[in-house]
């Protein structure tokens, strides 16, 4: 009597086990091919003139007045071969306005900027000024504003080779299921690696399988063409970047229900290549309880 509903027992819980959802690749040559086009692109883009590695401060600007140049008595000091004072900018109730010292020389633009107002991206058009090799702009975080200050000679640009990555991991490339959550309105308190927090909206619910096990990811907005998803697994903070990892999906078009995850594009946020990015790290509802040996290492894994 035992021995049959034993034997039905068994068939039920194989018919409820999640259907994966691997995605197959059939040339997997010219995938190949288009991972390296991908992984050099990504040392391209961090190397650029004003790309991460680029990066040598962050200042936060008070209210009232703050002097810039490589003096020490600066309020944000610059490297020494700056002029000792640049000028000073001075913030009025979110507004900011510049003025360059008369021994210094500052241009917009290609154009001399002896003073005037500067923009954030909020406002449309950032202004950024550049000093020699230096190029300063205003950025906000949270409710503060501070001051990034990239160096476009700066020695990390010319410093990185490669990025250590873990090999093409076929199957870690997935079909997922997307439920749009647009019309939901639902935010999510995200927190960066200063301790501020942001609200994002969730734009959709990535739900997945891997190794039998039913996954999901949280999506933010990662522009018209792409999610954002910022997420970690069981080799965070071992094999890779305790900070987590991003990606960027396509979008589904509106007829699709489904985009395709490809781990091995999982990157590390800028925090790995500068000290003055802020990047935000991954919500609890974005922790895969699973290896996902696939995408970027940690800068000292080998």
């Amino acid at each position: 009597m035992n021995k049959p509903i034993t034997i039905i027992f068994i068939l039920g819980f194989v018919a409820c086990a999640p259907k994966s959802s691997e995605f197959i690749v059939d040339e997997k040559d010219s995938y190949s091919k288009q991972h390296t086009i991908w992984q050099n692109q990504r040392i391209k883009s961090l190397t650029a003139t004003e790309g991460w590695l680029s990066v040598i401060g962050l200042s936060l600007l008070k209210e009232g007045k703050n002097t810039i140049g490589s003096r020490s008595d600066m309020d944000i000091r610059l490297p020494e071969f700056a002029s000792s004072v640049v000028g000073q900018i001075h913030l009025s109730q979110d507004s900011f306005f510049f003025e360059s010292a008369g021994e210094s020389y500052t241009t917009v633009n290609g154009e001399r900027f002896l003073s005037g107002k500067m923009n954030t991206q909020d406002d449309g058009v950032l202004t950024k000024i550049r000093h020699k090799s230096i190029i300063f702009y205003v950025i906000k975080r949270g409710d503060k504003y501070g001051l990034r200050i990239k160096n476009t000679l700066a020695k990390a640009r010319y410093s990185l080779k490669e990025i250590p990555s873990f090999p093409i991991n076929y199957n870690l490339i997935h079909e997922a299921t997307v439920k749009d959550k647009r019309d939901d309105g639902e935010m999510l308190s995200v927190e960066d690696i200063t301790g501020s927090k942001q609200d994002y909206i969730i734009q959709a619910e990535l739900t997945f399988v891997i190794k039998k096990r039913k996954l999901s990811l949280l999506a933010f907005d990662g522009g018209p063409d792409f999610y954002f998803v910022i997420f970690k697994d069981r080799t965070t903070g071992n094999e890779t970047y305790g900070g987590g990892r991003y990606m960027y999906v396509k979008r589904p078009k509106e007829s699709e229900e489904k985009a395709i995850l490809d781990f091995n594009r999982a990157f590390n946020p800028p925090c790995v290549f500068t000290l003055f990015a802020t990047c935000p790290i991954p919500p609890q509802r974005n922790f895969l309880d699973v290896d996902i040996k696939a995408g970027e290492k940690a800068m000292d894994s080998h």
